[in-house]
């Protein structure tokens, strides 16, 4: 059976999880197919031995045929994601950092030797594990968000609901491999929004991540444009109104920045960057008093911003 179960885990196309759709958006026009190839070729070498896992196979195993009380279905929920934990800290090719590749793809194309894991491309490890064994076990993709993304312009964690309530679900910390509680949870829970990985919004991130690769580059026309297709796909998304308005403002169009830059800020008042863009969009249209104004408002947010950064690194 497990013989059985690795053959068909190798044979996953690029359509067949959402991770692989994602990196398959995201790698389109920066990546060459022999890179691309690599890609899919290296996330295998990483997934399959995670979702290959006895124990983890048999806690999904029966999660999806018997019903279980709270306390159980947590309890293995626990199981399961320290068990991912203990698989990808156990790969001596994987280094997990706070600050990783602009680009999943890029992670997944070792430096020296080593895929350098971030938060958000270390959940995508875990997301992508646990849908391979759903395809196996031939579970609804539609029942699937079990697990879903948690989001923060400057973090993303693996949210595991256990049960059908509303507050019956797990915040776990991919990077470091622990629950996320107490006042972190708390936290995530008043200012991250969930991300379902079967979603145009899922989409809209590997848009949104092509973007900021191709801002990187200086490609703003580029950018630009794969900002706008994040957008339409999810547009509330704070970071994605932003990034847009800085490739604006980088080819010098300042009033169409600012339009930008102002939905950002109705949407996330507290960000304090977004008032500094502003400020930068006033000034360079002739209004310096003004744009100190705004530098004023971003000061008096950036003391909540370190404490929640502070929150969320442990400091």
């Amino acid at each position: 059976m497990l013989f059985l179960l690795l053959m068909s885990l190798s044979c996953l196309s690029a359509s067949e999880t959402a991770v692989s759709n994602f990196l398959d958006i995201e790698m389109r026009g920066l990546l060459t197919k022999k890179e691309k190839q690599e890609v899919f070729n290296n996330l295998n070498s990483i997934v399959s031995p995670i979702s290959s896992s006895p124990v983890i196979q048999q806690a999904v195993e029966v999660m999806l045929n018997a019903p279980l009380s709270n306390d159980n279905a947590k309890a293995l929920s626990v199981q399961t994601l320290k068990t991912i934990d203990a698989s990808i800290k156990a790969n001596q090719n994987i280094l997990l950092v706070d600050d990783g590749p602009t680009l999943f793809s890029s992670s997944l194309l070792p430096v020296q030797g080593s895929y350098i894991l971030d938060c958000d491309s270390s959940s995508f490890i875990y997301v992508e594990a646990l849908e391979r064994l759903f395809i196996e076990k031939k579970f609804a993709k539609e029942k699937f968000p079990i697990v879903l993304l948690v989001c923060y312009p400057e973090h993303v964690l693996i949210r595991w609901y256990f049960s059908d309530g509303d507050q019956d679900y797990i915040d776990w910390e991919a990077t470091r491999g622990f629950e996320a509680k107490d006042k972190r949870r708390e936290y995530y829970a008043k200012n991250c929004r969930e991300l379902n990985v079967f979603s145009d919004e899922f989409e809209s991130l590997a848009y949104f991540d092509r973007g900021n690769q191709r801002s990187d580059q200086k490609e703003y026309n580029k950018a630009k444009k794969d900002y706008s297709k994040a957008i339409k796909r999810n547009s509330e998304d704070d970071a994605y109104y932003n990034n847009r308005g800085v490739a604006k403002n980088n080819l010098k169009k300042y009033k169409k920045a600012m339009k930008d830059t102002n939905e950002a800020i109705r949407l996330n008042p507290d960000e304090p960057d977004y008032y500094r863009v502003r400020a930068y969009e006033k000034y360079k249209l002739g209004f310096p008093a003004a744009a100190a104004v705004e530098i004023d408002e971003a000061d008096k947010r950036e003391t909540k911003k370190k404490e929640a950064i502070d929150l969320i690194t442990g400091k």
